[in-house]
């Protein structure tokens, strides 16, 4: 009976660790999903994000999402995930954002959120990059047309970093997506993505620091075509685990 009752003890201990309950390095992640300013597949969306282990999500709408940038509720997350392209944020909203970012709340700004906020200066220090809907100029004060977008391109995507907990392990692939060209990105993101195809930007996705925030951008991601690549999902999925500090192997 002893012996039993140690391997049943042995056994519990073995499916709990295999379920992750007695690793504190992958607790359940709380993310705040913003959306609003761009339509999207919202079933297809929604579908991709209940698939992720370890994360519970909350979806929010602006201009609803902007209570969620304040205590107390702010307290209710660990990362928000923006996919939303808001035109223009509310004074209040750009302070209380900033206030979280200066706190080290994790961001994750995912396709045509690059997009949004061009009336914010701050915010394309914020995800180390900026889509431009005008003419723009460059930080060495090059004028430059406005930027673009191509819908529906199969292209290669190639891995910046092996070693860096978001793309390790990943191989370079190929996937179908919107792309964006024309626009800005920081010269002091750390690449994580990268592509050839002549009318994208250079880089697609980047990690960035923020006063105490991790912050990842990441310009795939426009449709299900993009949502139903597994080397997409598995970018996604890592990007919110490193936003949140979660990135112990």
């Amino acid at each position: 009976m002893i012996e039993k009752g140690i391997l049943c003890i042995l056994l519990i201990g073995f499916i709990l660790t295999l379920s992750g309950a007695t690793d504190p390095a992958r607790r359940t992640l709380r993310v705040l999903v913003v959306v609003g300013g761009h339509d999207y597949n919202e079933k297809a969306f929604d579908e991709m994000l209940d698939g992720f282990p370890g994360i519970v999500w909350k979806l929010v709408k602006h201009p609803d999402s902007y209570a969620y940038f304040t205590s107390p509720l702010a307290g209710t997350y660990d990362v928000i995930l923006q996919y939303d392209m808001n035109k223009a944020m509310p004074e209040q909203a750009r302070k209380d954002s900033l206030s979280l970012l200066k706190k080290g709340k994790g961001l994750v700004v995912l396709h045509h959120s690059y997009c949004g906020n061009e009336d914010f200066p701050e915010y394309r220090k914020i995800i180390g990059g900026q889509y431009f809907h005008t003419e723009w100029t460059d930080e060495d004060g090059t004028v430059k047309p406005a930027s673009f977008y191509q819908h529906d391109v199969r292209f290669r995507v190639t891995v910046e970093d092996p070693d860096h907990f978001i793309t390790g392990g990943l191989s370079d692939f190929e996937i179908v997506d919107e792309i964006y060209g024309g626009g800005y990105v920081a010269s002091d993101v750390h690449p994580l993505l990268a592509t050839k195809a002549p009318t994208s930007n250079p880089l697609v996705g980047w990690t960035h620091q923020y006063k105490k925030s991790r912050v990842v951008t990441l310009l795939l991601g426009h449709d299900e075509q993009a949502w139903n690549n597994k080397t997409f999902r598995t970018l996604l999925q890592r990007s919110i685990y490193w936003a949140a500090g979660q990135d112990n192997r």
